[in-house]
């Protein structure tokens, strides 16, 4: 393989593989082991071929800036699922434990100290910022990939049918409906 062509699959499997850690993160400690870094998202697949349908442009960027807030926003919520399961043994509540924040603050600020407090804080808010930007690099990465328009053709109907696939796992999860196992 010539390294121009290396180069651009390892940049792939990087931009997959921050794409998939991201959809695996566990909410629950309990969901904190190695065997869940083998599972596949159902998501994963449409996310990656819909961002090579979608390709350059105005659009694309449109596209990548919701899929990054999204994300980043699902990253968000599930941390604090995971350090509400830890320390309360209970989910996050967004309406209900948003007001607890400024509580947790000062709880930290009188057993750390007001400097390591703030310091958390601004680690948490970086940690978001970077997880951001890798996701954007890696949605760049892959609305960059140029082939031919009858692989474009099956991207698209395979996102399409990832898709499908994914919403009837979720909503089969969620108990909308049942699904003929």
């Amino acid at each position: 393989m010539k390294p121009d062509k290396l180069r651009i699959v390892i940049r792939l499997v990087l931009a997959g593989l921050i794409f998939h850690l991201v959809l695996i993160q566990p909410n629950h400690p309990a969901a904190m082991t190695w065997e869940a870094l083998l599972v596949l998202p159902l998501e994963l697949p449409a996310v990656l071929l819909g961002l090579m349908v979608v390709g350059n442009g105005r659009l694309s960027t449109l596209i990548r800036i919701a899929l990054v807030a999204v994300l980043t926003l699902i990253v968000v919520l599930k941390t604090a699922d995971y350090v509400m399961f830890t320390s309360l043994n209970r989910g996050f509540n967004p309406v209900a434990d948003l007001p607890l924040v400024a509580s947790l603050v000062h709880l930290t600020a009188g057993s750390m100290g007001l400097a390591m407090a703030s310091l958390a804080i601004v680690g948490s808010l970086v940690a978001t910022v970077i997880v951001a930007a890798a996701l954007w690099w890696a949605s760049g990465v892959w609305t960059t990939i140029s082939t031919k328009r009858a692989t474009l053709r099956l991207a698209a109907i395979g996102t399409v049918l990832f898709t499908g696939i994914a919403i009837a796992e979720v909503g089969h999860a969620m108990r909308y409906w049942s699904l003929p196992i």
